[in-house]
């Protein structure tokens, strides 16, 4: 480990370690997002691409800008992309009862994100009745949105499993809160809130879109050779939907999908609609304005998820993504001290990823000042990070009392770490390279080998020695 300039450090000390923000997750697959005005200018020009105007405007917008057989395209789960308005497909099965599951086919796991967390399957969680236990495991949609953004999963889960478990042979009982009404409308209002709500407390976005599967009814699997039952449920007289309603599998002409269609059907969990609603519409057994009043449910929620508001590294200043800055400034001002651990990861730096800036990426300088002014005790900055970084502005902060660099240190680097700051140890490391402001990187050519400076053309030299 390397240091620069450590102080004293009070006896009795409160350790706030703050992650860091923003840093970028590289995946070898890129994703692709929709309105991602970045990789193309035109899309600017589309209402449905603005995050600034209301839901409305831009589903309309959009809409009134498809093909038919594009708005079929959007009737079902495995959604087909829409490239002339750079729009990815998408699909809206992914699946998370207890935790993110790779059971849907929008959802997988890899070197990128290995595993989620697992919870208790849902009908033990249900015996402990615990109300806001339901809802702080509903929040594990924070690692759904994280695995949304590295191209993992999709946005829209097909849970909670609300119906209730009326027979104990029923092979997917255990997915359910049980079979008392009361428990099971309390756990489905309380995990969807986890599910859905933002940390900003913004109710017209939503974190991830969560389906109450199962309405009713759907207690028998394969029995003696008995299927599933069939049934009707009426549900938009209810109350006023602002959502999308899904159907299962069924064997369906074009007639029954008619019929599904006409009775406020909007997304068909499988490929039913997306072969015969053309022909119901030819047969004049359904209007395409049908089809439009369902496609614009489902963009509406596509919209307030996000989807369309572009490449979410870049959404920030449509509260995509809260760096809880003021959360952290509330914990320093509580603290003796502050232990701040920031940097870089491989996804910024290594092997085939040079450096364009030498900042630490994202909001963290601006974390950093301000919880550094709103500490009232010392506040220790931490750093890791493969090459120099620009910390001037650390490093001239009368707040910031010590800087650590201690890179990626291994298993016990905690424990080290620890060591230093509780004063059991005394560092003794030494910078082995320069750290260099970022006007460094601004104006230096990483392409000019010179190791001596050249008054010439301004080049300053490269390392201590020069």
């Amino acid at each position: 480990m390397a240091f620069l300039n450590t102080n004293t450090i009070v006896s009795a000390l409160l350790i706030s370690i703050l992650l860091s923000c923003n840093i970028i997750v590289f995946t070898q697959n890129t994703p692709l997002f929709a309105c991602d005005t970045d990789k193309n200018q035109t899309l600017k020009n589309f209402a449905f691409c603005n995050p600034s105007l209301n839901v409305t405007t831009r589903v309309n917008d959009l809409i009134n800008r498809l093909t038919l057989e594009e708005k079929i395209g959007y009737l079902v789960n495995n959604a087909s992309s829409i490239q002339c308005l750079g729009i990815p497909g998408y699909n809206w099965w992914s699946e998370a009862l207890h935790g993110v599951s790779n059971v849907g086919p929008a959802t997988y796991f890899s070197n990128v994100v290995p595993a989620a967390t697992s919870f208790p399957q849902v009908i033990l969680t249900a015996a402990s009745f615990n109300e806001t236990l339901f809802k702080a495991i509903g929040k594990m949609s924070t690692e759904a949105r994280a695995m949304y953004n590295v191209g993992l999963a999709g946005l829209t889960y097909w849970s909670p499993n609300v119906n209730i478990f009326r027979d104990p042979r029923w092979g997917r009982g255990q997915e359910t809160p049980g079979e008392d009404p009361v428990l099971t409308s309390k756990y489905a209002v309380d995990y969807v809130k986890g599910l859905q709500e933002r940390d900003d407390g913004d109710k017209e976005r939503l974190k991830v879109g969560a389906c109450c599967k199962h309405y009713t009814a759907y207690d028998v699997d394969n029995w003696k050779d008995i299927d599933r039952y069939h049934f009707s449920a009426v549900v938009y007289f209810l109350i006023k939907f602002y959502a999308f309603i899904p159907t299962h599998w069924a064997k369906t002409p074009a007639e029954v999908a008619a019929d599904a269609l006409n009775a406020g059907l909007d997304l068909n969990c499988g490929n039913y609609l997306r072969f015969n609603t053309l022909g119901a519409i030819q047969s004049e057994l359904v209007k395409e304005l049908v089809v439009d009043k369902a496609v614009l449910n489902n963009f509406a929620t596509l919209m307030r998820l996000g989807f369309f508001d572009g490449d979410p590294k870049k959404q920030n200043e449509h509260k995509m993504f809260d760096c809880r800055i003021s959360g952290a400034k509330k914990v320093a001002a509580e603290a003796s001290a502050v232990v701040l651990v920031k940097g870089t990861d491989l996804s910024i730096e290594a092997e085939s990823r040079d450096r364009t800036s030498i900042s630490l990426p994202g909001q963290q300088n601006r974390l950093i000042t301000e919880v550094a002014s709103a500490s009232k005790g010392p506040v220790i900055l931490v750093i890791m990070s493969g090459g120099g970084m620009d910390i001037t502005f650390a490093k001239d902060n009368p707040k910031i009392t010590s800087i650590f660099w201690i890179r990626l240190p291994g298993e016990a680097g905690g424990a080290a770490l620890a060591d230093i700051i509780f004063g059991r140890h005394n560092p003794s490391g030494r910078l082995p390279m320069t750290w260099y402001p970022q006007s460094f990187a601004e104006t230096v050519n990483m392409t000019n080998m010179n190791m001596r400076p050249d008054p010439v053309t301004g080049h300053p030299g490269y390392t201590y020695r020069f």
